[in-house]
């Protein structure tokens, strides 16, 4: 499951921002695959930051289990 992916790698880098690139490298996806995947954990309740340059950083997760 790329999604379960990537929230551990967002997670091990919490409070720190990591490159949709840096992303993508560890999981063998494109820059807008990663973006496709971000976008869906956001709909399903993941507040997940986005700065230009700097990459992703999680903020917080649901509270319930998907």
């Amino acid at each position: 499951m790329i999604d379960g992916k990537i929230l551990k790698l967002l997670k091990e880098n919490r409070g720190e921002y990591i490159s949709g690139t840096e992303i993508g490298k560890n999981l063998d996806l494109s820059r807008t695959a990663v973006w496709k995947h971000i976008k869906g954990m956001r709909e399903a309740g993941y507040e997940i930051d986005a700065i230009p340059n700097l990459g992703y950083r999680l903020l917080s997760s649901p509270d319930r289990l998907r």
